[in-house]
Formats: structure tokens, C-alpha cells, sequence
């Protein structure tokens, strides 16, 4: 079965680069990848996207030439990427946003194995605020 998924997503990665090929699709440089934290609820909503730019400061062209909602939460990382201190803060993100719809003593919250969702203060957070925590193998997280 593993070596199935291999293949597949071996096909995926092809037909990307072919189709980018094929189009002479290039990226213009001046752009950076961004890190998008979204989570999807049982309860079937969602809570608003966490972006992270890549970057030191905050520009007020992320929010007006991107038309970004202001109620959606931005930050910035060195790298573009999610570190521990913003996993932390995307997890207040994610709990103002679901505490209200709460039915019943806890919430689960179910999560891949990154670094940023495993160290300390992360789960002193959910364990202060009743949030349970299962982490998913990282080789399974495709499948949702």
C-alpha cells in the first residue's frame, strides 16, 4: 500500500512540473511562499486562517493589496514557516475561535507531529484549557 501511495503522489509531483513546464509557468521573484494554518471543525466551520509571511515586520500592503479580511490573524516568521512560538499563538487563535461553540467538557484537537505541537508551553496551553490533544504519524496526514 505504501509503495501505491509512493507512486501516486510521485504522479501528483510529475504532472506539477509538467503542467509548469508546459505553460512556462515561473515564479516572478518577487514573491514568498507563506504558511497557511487553517483547521476544519466537527461542528462543520472553520476557523479563520492563521498566515504566516515570510519577514521581520509586518507590511500594510500584506492587508491592503491582498485584500487579506482584517479579522484573519497574520504573522511572520524568518523563515515563512510556523516555529514554537507561533504554533503557540495559533493555538490561542484556534481556541478564541472555538471556545464559544463548545459542546461539552473538552475539545479535541487533532494535529500532525511538528515540532511546534509538541513542545512544553503548547501543551501546558491545552492541558490549562481543556483542550485534548491526539498527534497523527506524519507519513498519515495526507490521507485527511
Amino acid at each position: 500500500m505504501l509503495q501505491e501511495d509512493l507512486e501516486t503522489i510521485s504522479a501528483w509531483f510529475k504532472l506539477v512540473e509538467d503542467t509548469k513546464a508546459k505553460y512556462s509557468l515561473i515564479q516572478p521573484g518577487d514573491r514568498e511562499w507563506v504558511t497557511v494554518i487553517q483547521s476544519v471543525c466537527a461542528a462543520r466551520s472553520c476557523t479563520l486562517p492563521f498566515i504566516i509571511y515570510k519577514g521581520r515586520v509586518h507590511i500594510s500592503a500584506w492587508y491592503e493589496e491582498a485584500d487579506i479580511p482584517r479579522n484573519w490573524k497574520l504573522s511572520v516568521s524568518e523563515s515563512g514557516w510556523t516555529n514554537n512560538a507561533l504554533g503557540l499563538e495559533w493555538l490561542k487563535h484556534f481556541d478564541a475561535h472555538t471556545k464559544a461553540s463548545q459542546v461539552g467538557a473538552y475539545r479535541l484537537l487533532i494535529l500532525d507531529s511538528h515540532k511546534s505541537h509538541l513542545n512544553q508551553d503548547f501543551k501546558d496551553y491545552c492541558l490549562k484549557n481543556i483542550i485534548l490533544t491526539l498527534y497523527m504519524l506524519p507519513y498519515l496526514l495526507y490521507i485527511l
